[in-house]
């Protein structure tokens, strides 16, 4: 009987290993982006799932989304629960040289900081080229998660 165990074990041991490996692979939320009838989900450049840095998901290249849009129309912002019940925030930005973003004129093409809402419009500026919109989630308290998102819009007249 013993002999028998010690496979069994075996299995047990290397299952409970995998379930604690698949814990550790959490799903981060999806912003969605509309404009028009085209809409884009947005996946975190950065995610951290609380004040922990071991458990934060940087993201450096490859999760900028798209979107083509209107100039002088306007932008759905729509994002889960999780991140509605909190406060967040929406601004468009052009890329500098270095890297960084630098915002836009006009509080039209940003948000207020906005809490228990999913969603928001922001302006889309008139004319042609590209900007960056950036949605950023706001930590709360040291256990609250916190995110951003970047999507590149393509304006078109």
């Amino acid at each position: 009987m013993p002999r028998l165990r010690r496979p069994l074990f075996a299995v047990l041991a290397v299952a409970a290993g995998v379930l604690t490996l698949a814990a550790c692979d959490k799903p981060t939320p999806g912003v969605t982006i509309q404009s028009g009838s085209t809409s884009t989900v947005l996946k975190p450049q950065t995610y951290c799932f609380d004040a922990k840095p071991s458990h934060c998901r940087l993201t450096t290249s490859g999760n900028i989304g798209t979107l083509h849009a209107q100039g002088g129309g306007k932008i759905m912002v729509d994002v889960p629960r999780t991140i509605a019940s909190g406060f967040w925030q929406v601004r468009s930005a052009t890329q500098q040289s270095n890297g960084t973003f630098k915002s836009l004129g006009g509080q039209a093409t940003s948000s207020p900081v906005i809490h228990d809402r999913h969603n928001t419009r922001v302006q889309v500026p008139i004319g042609s080229g590209d900007y960056y919109l950036i949605v950023t989630e706001a930590p709360q308290g040291t256990n609250k998660a916190t995110g951003s998102w970047v999507a590149r819009i393509v304006v078109t007249d």
